[in-house]
């Protein structure tokens, strides 16, 4: 009877091994899902060349654990179609380059040069592609300081083509908005009140949002407001 119990519990820790190799590990699953998310939005990686490391690392993922995954990622990325060396970036801004190379570091540091430079040479050519930049002086100096504050994280994570679509966005929602506050009929305190209510619209998302943000503060509370309008 006992020899019986020793062989079940030896039975029911092998099944327990075998279960942790095979369920998957959803932290990496994860991480591997933001590393691909992070590299298509920068142009990295196509959506088919996505599923085909995905599908090519899943037994890694299933029988191998996290780190194992992790480096079957790293892999497939840098087997990708990558330029012999650093692209020329002569030939695009200041600003486009700085922005260039802060969204790409993030591939330097994690997957090595191969695809630091495939990075690059995605930028550059995603900027080849875009019809026409942005136009800022259409907007007020003040509007354009929040919508450049606004899509800045877009810059350092994705590139300038991400950061210029984002200002287009911004510019859109301001086109679309026909009547602006006028900020100057209210007092500081109140202006210092609005400012507080309507902050996050204000840093996060452009001064469209700002301005609605604002329009629903006055609706919410007149009296509040009323004295200087």
């Amino acid at each position: 009877m006992r020899d019986i119990n020793i062989r079940s519990g030896a039975g029911l820790l092998y099944l327990l091994l075998l279960a942790l190799l095979i369920v998957p590990a959803p932290v990496s699953f994860a991480q591997g899902q933001e590393a691909f998310h992070q590299a298509r939005k920068s142009g990295l990686i196509s959506i088919p060349e996505k599923v085909a490391i995905e599908q090519s690392c899943e037994s890694h993922r299933q029988f191998y654990g996290p780190a194992a995954f992790d480096q079957c990622i790293a892999d497939g990325l840098s087997r990708l179609e990558t330029p012999a060396e650093k692209p020329d970036m002569s030939g695009v801004s200041k600003l486009e380059r700085d922005a260039i190379e802060e969204a790409c570091s993030k591939s330097r540091r994690i997957y090595g040069e191969a695809v630091y430079f495939r990075c690059i040479s995605k930028q550059l050519k995603g900027l080849k592609r875009l019809v026409g930049k942005p136009d800022l002086s259409r907007v007020s100096v003040f509007e354009k300081d929040l919508i450049e504050k606004s899509c800045a994280i877009e810059k350092r994570l994705f590139g300038p083509v991400n950061f210029y679509m984002c200002i287009n966005d911004r510019i859109s929602e301001l086109d679309s908005f026909l009547h602006k506050p006028d900020l100057s009929r209210f007092s500081q305190t109140q202006k210092e009140m609005l400012e507080r209510a309507c902050g996050v619209e204000k840093r996060l998302y452009g001064p469209a949002r700002f301005y609605s943000c604002i329009e629903v503060e006055l609706a919410r509370h007149p009296r509040r407001y009323s004295r200087y309008r």
